[in-house]
């Protein structure tokens, strides 16, 4: 009837993540900084839509029940990431990186918690 609680905590805490890591390899690693940003211009795409990603999930959460704050919080985080990995410094790269992984524990840790009261509490 429902999934099982250990596939629901793993692919609550990876799957957007994945996406982060594969924007990262391509926009670092393959194509590199430079062309993706300076000779392409996507610099201003990519701030635009964190600022947006930002802030939208920010204010989404604030009008939120529970399901939908850890939804939105998650859609906000995302954006700080995106924003992170756009600004391009090591600082900033290494930060996003702490966010992703700190972001994946914490809704993991959330999600075990909530699974652990909804068990007890039959």
């Amino acid at each position: 009837k429902f999934a099982p609680i250990n596939f629901v905590i793993f692919m609550a805490s990876t799957t957007n993540k994945i996406i982060f890591y594969l924007i990262f390899k391509f926009t670092y690693t393959i194509f590199g900084y430079e062309y993706i940003f300076t000779e392409i211009g996507l610099y201003k795409i990519f701030i635009l839509l964190a600022l947006i990603t930002s802030i939208y999930g920010s204010i989404a959460a604030f009008y939120q029940s529970n399901r939908g704050l850890i939804a939105y919080s998650s859609i906000a985080n995302i954006g700080y990431m995106f924003l992170m990995l756009t600004i391009g410094s090591e600082n900033a790269i290494v930060t996003a990186i702490t966010m992703v992984i700190n972001h994946s524990l914490a809704i993991a840790l959330i999600l075990m918690v909530i699974s652990i009261n909804y068990i007890s509490s039959y």
